[in-house]
């Protein structure tokens, strides 16, 4: 079986490296795309009018400084923990944080100085401005009376701990939609025009196994897109400086595996349902749609409608692309690596499992 599967991928491989026009729709394309794409995106945040305070201990100069804060109406502000505060800052939703640590109050009572953390890029002077508007009313929240204090002071954190820039999110979204189209369209397509044409009637009167006609065709498309997706990782990492620090290499490619398998999955589903290339081109189609808009790879989960958040908890690209940013770059998690890997494992397993009931080679 090894044999025939060598020589069928082979054969395969051949028939679309003889084709010029899908070499350069394939990458080049790929790398054109990758080069204007980051260049519109940018590399730096627009001003973002919202602070995140994180009250570690509570008390009453935590509440005074948020109504303070509040008061101003000139940006949201947020009361966060300071876990989901530094997620925040890092993906970009807040323009600073405030760490304001236990033990505040106490000390402001006994005339002892104290410090408070502020998380924010000094490079950006909207994020500059807004500290000073944050020290003001740390000022009118520790002497209300109006009284002159000094004692509490704003700390910049300097850990090294860099902002995620929208060229960052972009990686994992890309790579998402690149194994989305592999399934999809490179796993349906290919079946079904070779049950059109009688290709796959005239091999099943060879001794070739039905499983290698199916695998031969798909192992071609995954070679091609772990080709594409290296191109894609190239020009983030050398062009743009994309850093791909957030997690494991390895589990983020055992991510991007089992996605790619329940996107195939998906895809032989719809060759088993589609009679012509019309009818698999529309349900792939129409899949496709909200697999892109609606699974956060666009755009953050939490900004879409509460509505919606159901929805988009459902589609294996949702999943994908949220545990791919997580592994790769470090982003903040909308869902729990071991949820994502629950959901496309279900994927896997009902779209294959449907798949193999309604495939056929006639």
């Amino acid at each position: 079986m090894a044999g025939a599967f060598a020589q069928l991928f082979l054969g395969h491989l051949r028939e679309f490296l003889r084709d010029r026009m899908a070499l350069f729709w394939t990458f080049a394309f790929v790398l054109f795309f990758a080069l204007i794409f980051g260049l519109v995106v940018g590399q730096s945040w627009e001003p973002v009018r919202a602070v995140g305070v994180a009250a570690e201990g509570g008390g009453v100069i935590p509440r005074r400084l948020v109504e303070e804060l509040k008061r101003l109406e000139a940006f949201d502000v947020l009361e966060v923990s300071r876990n989901e505060g530094e997620a925040l800052w890092r993906a970009g939703r807040i323009e600073a944080l405030i760490i304001v640590p236990q033990g505040v109050d106490e000390a402001v009572s006994l005339r002892r100085p104290a410090s408070i953390a502020v998380r924010y890029d000094r490079g950006r002077r909207s994020s500059r401005t807004l500290v000073a508007v944050v020290e003001a009313a740390l000022r009118r929240a520790e002497a209300p009376d109006g009284a002159a204090s000094a004692l509490l002071t704003l700390a910049p954190l300097n850990s090294g701990q860099q902002r995620l820039r929208p060229i960052d999110l972009f990686v994992p979204g890309v790579l998402t939609m690149l194994l989305m189209q592999l399934g999809l369209f490179g796993a349906s397509m290919p079946m079904v025009s070779l049950r059109v044409q009688g290709v796959l009637r005239r091999l099943r009167a060879t001794p070739l196994p039905g499983v290698v006609m199916l695998a031969a065709p798909i192992a071609v498309r995954l070679v091609i897109v772990a080709l594409q997706m290296v191109v894609i990782c190239l020009i983030a990492w050398g062009v743009f400086g994309v850093r791909m620090a957030g997690g494991s290499g390895v589990q983020a490619a055992a991510m991007a595996v089992l996605g790619a398998a329940a996107f195939i999955a998906i895809g032989l589903l719809i060759a088993g349902i589609a009679r012509t290339l019309e009818s698999a081109n529309v349900l792939a189609s129409a899949l496709q749609v909200p697999m892109v808009f609606l699974s956060g790879i666009l755009f953050p989960i939490d900004a879409a409608p509460a509505f919606l958040r159901p929805v988009m908890s459902v589609w294996p690209s949702t999943h994908l692309g949220d545990a791919l940013g997580q592994l790769m770059i470090g982003a903040p998690a909308a869902y729990g690596l071991g949820v994502n890997a629950a959901v496309l494992t279900a994927w896997l397993v009902i779209a294959g499992g449907l798949a193999v009931r309604t495939l056929s080679l006639d």
